[in-house]
């Protein structure tokens, strides 16, 4: 599984997912932002973890005009944030995904931010 958020480098993750397809099942890939299903990416495209900005640009301006002048936004599953799977995702994998995504709406699932150097 690998995860794409570079718009136009997208095509370069699809390459590298082409090419190590050769022995049986796909490697995958996820993008982020903006739907890519358009592309043509056969059965490596997984789906699109999408970003709809409008809510949130205009709840932070709703803010602004209310006096506010610094703070953060978090984005999330709740602020504009959707999981899209593709139908070549089997449908017990996307079953797990949707579970993970509504467990993590629900707050029962916490993702840690970890930014740590790795080994590799």
């Amino acid at each position: 599984m690998l995860i794409s958020s570079l718009n136009d480098g997208t095509v370069g993750v699809f390459e590298a997912a082409w090419s190590g397809s050769g022995g049986g099942q796909p490697v995958r890939v996820i993008t982020k932002y903006t739907d890519k299903s358009g592309l043509d990416l056969g059965d490596n495209y997984a789906g699109t973890l999408r970003y709809d900005f409008t809510d949130p640009v205009a709840e932070v301006l709703a803010q602004i005009e209310s006096g506010t002048r610094n703070g953060y936004y978090p984005l999330g599953f709740d602020t504009g944030v959707t999981m899209e799977l593709s139908e070549s995702v089997p449908a017990d994998i996307a079953a797990q995904v949707t579970a993970t995504v509504d467990a993590i709406s629900a707050g029962s699932t916490t993702v840690v931010a970890d930014t740590a150097p790795t080994d590799r």
